[in-house]
């Protein structure tokens, strides 16, 4: 009778023992997820295109980065698109008015993919960009659009319209924007080195 007893005191003061406030050093959860980082190389399946483009011609430092997608003639494009309205791509047939009027202007266009920071609200008029030529010559900008603006029934921005705004909240899982700088034919020959931001 009495072992029983004495192993049933055993177990108890285990279980005693097993329950009693233990001390530990344990890291805090995290409360917030960290920030999305800018992309420091992008390879992307060209728009309209079976290219690849990699090469980084806009750096913001931490702000802004665009990479390299064409530097051709606004004709392309529209040949481009036209192909792709008659293959029943609705958005292309609405964008095709775009570029046909860039062509009238006799105009050639840069286009690159943009990522921006969360924290970026940049507004850009006409004028505001500044294409540098690895000649050592530069132009700026004469129309440009931001596509696609999410939660809008025309998915285009244009400096025709007024100024257009580059928003990091606008990109949240920064997948990019294309984005069409749109300069005088002229300079289609030359070789991009760089875009930068000259507006106030």
């Amino acid at each position: 009778m009495r072992f029983p007893m004495i192993c049933l005191l055993c177990c108890l003061a285990a279980l005693m023992a097993g329950c009693a406030r233990v001390d530990a050093n344990y890291p805090e959860p995290k409360t917030e997820s960290e920030p999305p980082e800018l992309p420091e190389r992008y390879v992307y399946e060209g728009f309209y295109t079976n290219k690849n483009f990699s090469h980084l011609v806009w750096r913001q430092e931490g702000e802004i980065h665009g990479f390299l997608l064409f530097w051709e003639d606004a004709s392309v494009q529209v040949l481009r698109m036209k192909r792709a309205a008659d293959g029943q791509n609705p958005e292309a047939a609405k964008d095709v008015k775009r570029f046909e009027k860039m062509q009238e202007r006799g105009c050639c266009y840069l286009a690159l993919r943009v990522f921006a920071a969360p924290n970026v609200d940049l507004l850009i008029r006409r004028g505001d960009l500044r294409i540098n030529f690895q000649d050592g010559t530069s132009t700026v900008n004469q129309d440009l659009y931001l596509y696609p603006v999410v939660n809008r029934p025309d998915p285009f921005q244009s400096t025709s319209n007024g100024a257009v705004l580059i928003s990091g909240t606008a990109d949240p899982y920064l997948q990019g924007r294309n984005f069409f700088i749109f300069a005088p034919k002229q300079w289609l020959d030359k070789k991009v080195e760089s875009v930068e931001f000259i507006g106030s």
